[in-house]
């Protein structure tokens, strides 16, 4: 997992249990609360604070697509973004993510 801050402005080290967003893309599953298949490469964390990426809308489930507010369907591909803890470096996805997403949007609408 990323150790530092995306943000531009920041660029300081995330330690394990910050609280941070992360945008990621992988697949949505049916009733999970995560997208499952995980970008490696293409995720990105922030301190909560320096997250200024675009608007955020927590959202439960069902989810719906951000951009053309579509419910999203089980096996499509979404950008989305989770709000948890940083965990130990061996490990990408963050901890005690909450039961909601605070962006979801299907990878062909997210642009």
């Amino acid at each position: 997992m990323l150790s530092k801050c995306t943000a531009e402005d920041c660029g300081q080290k995330l330690k394990p249990g910050t609280d941070i967003m992360q945008l990621s893309i992988g697949r949505y599953v049916g009733g999970y609360i995560t997208p499952t298949g995980m970008d490696r490469k293409n995720t990105k964390n922030w301190h909560v604070e320096c997250f200024r990426e675009f608007r955020i809308k927590e959202q439960a489930l069902p989810y719906r697509c951000q951009s053309c507010h579509r419910r999203v369907k089980p096996g499509e591909g979404v950008v989305y973004v989770s709000r948890g803890k940083k965990p130990s470096a061996k490990h990408i996805r963050v901890e005690q993510r909450g039961h909601t997403l605070f962006y979801v949007a299907h990878e062909r609408c997210a642009g």
